[in-house]
């Protein structure tokens, strides 16, 4: 593995960092009441740091958003696709 790849590793795990310490201050203060400041404290970071990943609060939720679309499309996907009754797919939900 080159320098490269690794500093690549390194950029996608702190902007993971990044949207989990969003996660946690969006939660517990709301997207208006939250700050850039308060999510890079919580990341560990300045908040120039923050900005290099993501434009403004509203693009940081954004990815969040997408993040969390993402996973339950792919939740979705694994279960419909199975040869289970309609009723059997619908529980696997709850």
């Amino acid at each position: 593995m080159g320098i490269y790849e690794r500093k690549q590793r390194e950029k996608e795990q702190r902007r993971q960092e990044i949207l989990t310490a969003a996660r946690k201050i969006f939660s517990a203060k709301g997207f208006n009441s939250a700050t850039m400041e308060e999510i890079a404290s919580q990341a560990e970071l300045s908040p120039g740091t923050l900005y290099l990943y993501f434009k403004n609060k509203e693009e940081l939720h954004t990815s969040l958003s997408i993040d969390l679309l993402t996973q339950i499309s792919s939740r979705l996907y694994k279960v419909v696709k199975k040869k289970i009754s309609a009723e059997k797919k619908v529980e696997q939900f709850r």
